[in-house]
């Protein structure tokens, strides 16, 4: 059976495979393109960094709340 290596963690994985299966990275055809190094998921992640932020902040101050009360 044929590997293909991932070029973020150098997992094996299986020739066809979109993703790694330890770091869900992209895994991209040598042939074809150049290696990119960035993952699908990071984008997402800081797309919607100030919503993770306000809720944690809103957290905290509940949690305050219930401490003080």
């Amino acid at each position: 059976m044929k590997y293909i290596k991932c070029p973020i963690c150098g997992t094996e994985n299986k020739v066809g495979a979109k993703y790694c299966r330890i770091c869900f990275s992209r895994l991209v055809d040598v042939s074809r393109s150049k290696i990119s190094l960035k993952t699908d998921f990071y984008p997402q992640v800081t797309k919607h960094k100030n919503v993770f932020a306000l809720f944690f902040i809103i957290l905290l101050l509940v949690l305050l709340w219930l401490l003080l009360k």
